[in-house]
């Protein structure tokens, strides 16, 4: 078959227009497939980056940019298959189930926290509600070092 199309020559079913579990099972397969909705969207997402000229085969910029859109990607299908072509693999939205790459602590799509780093935000906004004790002076007058006072409020509990 050409590019990405199935066996029987249409374009593969996303998560919520399958009719079995089996077809349900994502590249990735430890991870959801992505929504059709999220799907959507990430495709609208990319055409606003899309600076277009006029054109006289669509009604408004928007269409303008989705004809362009499937012009592409018919001429992508006619590509060679690519077997080290890959979703990102970072980490998956909780939300909207889109893939990102794993430096970004938000998700592109939808803009939501990483939940690893949102559970991290909130053990830290926890840990700064503690009230830190004064760093005490020395018999001299001037302050301890910082491993001195750490090391004195250690012993102290």
């Amino acid at each position: 078959p050409a590019g990405g199309s199935s066996p029987s020559g249409s374009a593969p079913k996303l998560a919520v227009e399958n009719e079995s579990p089996e077809e349900d099972k994502a590249f990735i397969g430890d991870l959801e497939p992505t929504q059709a909705r999220s799907a959507a969207l990430s495709l609208v997402y990319t055409m606003k980056h899309w600076n277009l000229p006029h054109a006289n085969s669509g009604c408004c910029a928007y269409h303008t940019s989705i004809l362009l859109a499937k012009s592409l990607i018919k001429r992508l299908c006619k590509d060679p298959c690519n077997r080290q072509w890959s979703p990102l693999t970072g980490w998956q939205c909780e939300t909207c189930t889109c893939m990102n790459h794993e430096t970004v602590p938000r998700c592109d799509m939808c803009g939501n926290p990483r939940v690893a780093d949102a559970e991290a935000d909130d053990m830290e906004a926890q840990a700064s509600m503690v009230s830190v004790p004064e760093v005490p002076e020395s018999s001299s007058g001037s302050p301890m070092s910082d491993t001195q006072s750490s090391t004195r409020q250690l012993l102290a509990l």
